[in-house]
């Protein structure tokens, strides 16, 4: 996957960038959401309403004690992954989702420029570059919104 030039569709570098700003430094806070603290997947909720004012559907909306029910998580699921599709070619603001034990997808960033990714790690919210070894070996696979994806084909005349 080519993460040195990603498409532009919805999002330019200088709004990812000015995003960033405001996000970096932001401290770590496990099933954190907002400006006091955010975990990786909070980073991204936080990255989606700021850049594209998109509610993203969160994990903790879910009830701890029925999320294992055969019959509610297979509904979870069922809505969850119809919000997203696997891209093969990177644009700024997709998802890029990592696998740190090589078993599980367990980490996720957002990806701001060439070959950059915004994340939150136990340091906070951070910049890491993809091509870094500890990250280009775990990486697994990059994810849009599909709302994206018709507003970009909508805007640049696509069928």
């Amino acid at each position: 996957m080519n993460f040195n030039n990603p498409i532009i569709l919805d999002i330019t570098q200088e709004e990812c960038l000015r995003i960033k700003d405001k996000m970096l430094g932001i401290p770590y806070k496990l099933h954190g959401r907002n400006f006091n603290g955010v975990d990786c997947w909070g980073c991204i909720i936080l990255f989606y309403k700021l850049a594209f004012n998109y509610t993203i559907k969160d994990f903790q909306s879910y009830n701890e004690d029925t999320i294992y029910q055969i019959d509610y998580l297979t509904q979870y699921r069922k809505s969850y992954f119809n919000e997203w599709e696997e891209v093969k070619q990177p644009a700024l603001g997709d998802v890029v989702l990592f696998s740190l034990d090589k078993k599980t997808i367990n980490h996720a960033g957002i990806l701001i420029a060439p070959n950059k990714f915004l994340h939150a790690c136990s340091a906070g919210v951070v910049v890491s570059e993809i091509g870094q070894r500890e990250w280009t070996k775990n990486q697994m696979r990059t994810f849009r919104t599909r709302s994206r994806n018709v507003s970009a084909n909508i805007q640049l005349g696509a069928s």
